[in-house]
């Protein structure tokens, strides 16, 4: 069995571990330790208060974590802006974004000013998670780099979302939807659509076409999300059947022939023997640019817009509002199907609340 430290070399550094005051380290085999020079790095610990039963935090809740001010959460943000607009890995990234989105909404001039609705769901809190900030960062100069984008007709919306990542989200001039619909939003079927959904769960995007199963909505959107190909694959090396995606996903299985994907962020095959050269950026790996030419949903058989999912409901009279809608999923099952989902009630705890503001 391998052997498992806590701790450094340093007996005074262990101990000051395992004290409620001091950092988490992280725990590694001998080897690696030896190999690291025991340089092990340390890991944030929250206090008792952020924890009320007294416990570590589970790995990768980043919102247990006090918030940064909002000069700091400015500073970070303009410093990452900066990157996309100055390295040449940055610029790559953007430019070949701002490429797929020409060629998606190509039946829209590039003159034709605030034509394009944003919705951004499960960003995440930027405020904590260096992630998050680099994919508002991205939003924010889409929205600066093509006219046809407003941040006035941009919503996002994260249950993790707390006072300081609501309001610099409004200082950027965008706007934070009150209430989580798990992705239900029903979209206005005379404006073309933008739907941003950094790494959430496969069941977000399917909620999404459920409420707006229609032809004149989904040939106007297109979204940036993570691969569906890539996603199906996943889940049957994962052990999920054909025939249980197929019926947990069925509006993406339905549409997924007929996907268009563009070219930002796609590993190209190297040159040289072996894998595939790394050209993902960083927090986005695995999201695509995906949508759906007119002509090809034209070709869907006839029947194809009235599938509704076994649980029979209507469409919000509400754009991006909140409704009523009774929805495929809920958060209430815990399968593959909702892996990085978590709503308001999963961490309640976490979050303050709107009327905090």
């Amino acid at each position: 069995m391998a052997d498992l430290t806590v701790g450094s070399s340093s007996s005074t550094l262990a101990d000051a571990s395992l004290d409620d005051g001091g950092p988490w380290l992280r725990a590694c085999t001998r080897r690696r330790r030896e190999k690291s020079g025991a340089k092990l790095k340390p890991v944030l610990r929250c206090s008792t208060a952020q924890r009320p039963d007294g416990r570590r935090p589970p790995a990768g809740l980043s919102d247990l974590v006090e918030d940064d001010d909002i000069e700091t959460l400015k500073s970070k943000f303009a410093s990452t802006r900066a990157y996309f607009l100055n390295s040449d890995n940055g610029t790559h990234f953007l430019d070949t974004l701002l490429a797929d989105l020409r060629e998606a909404f190509c039946d829209i001039p590039l003159d034709e000013r605030d034509s394009i609705d944003v919705l951004c769901l499960g960003l995440g809190n930027p405020a904590v998670d260096r992630a998050s900030l680099r994919q508002l960062a991205v939003l924010d100069l889409l929205i600066e780099r093509d006219p046809r984008l407003t941040r006035s007709r941009t919503q996002l919306y994260d249950p993790v979302f707390r006072s300081v990542s609501r309001q610099f989200i409004h200082h950027l001039g965008m706007k934070v939807i009150q209430r989580n619909e798990e992705a239900c939003y029903q979209l206005d079927p005379n404006r073309h659509h933008l739907v941003i959904l950094p790494h959430c769960a496969p069941v977000l995007i399917n909620n999404l076409l459920f409420t707006n199963w229609t032809l004149d909505v989904i040939s106007r959107l297109v979204l940036f999300s993570n691969g569906w190909k890539q996603v199906r694959c996943e889940l049957l090396a994962s052990g999920e059947p054909e025939s249980l995606i197929a019926e947990e996903l069925v509006y993406i299985h339905t549409l997924e022939p007929l996907v268009t994907v563009g070219c930002c962020n796609c590993p190209v095959r190297a040159k040289r023997r072996g894998g595939s050269k790394r050209t993902e950026e960083f927090d986005f790996e695995g999201m695509r640019v995906q949508w759906f030419r007119r002509t090809n949903l034209l070709s869907l058989p006839s029947g194809t817009w009235t599938i509704r999912s076994p649980n029979k409901s209507g469409h919000s009279s509400n754009s991006t509002e909140g409704s009523d809608l009774v929805h495929p999923k809920t958060v209430a099952r815990n399968d593959r199907f909702y892996a990085d989902l978590i709503d308001q009630q999963t961490v309640s705890h976490f979050v303050d609340t709107l009327s905090a503001e």
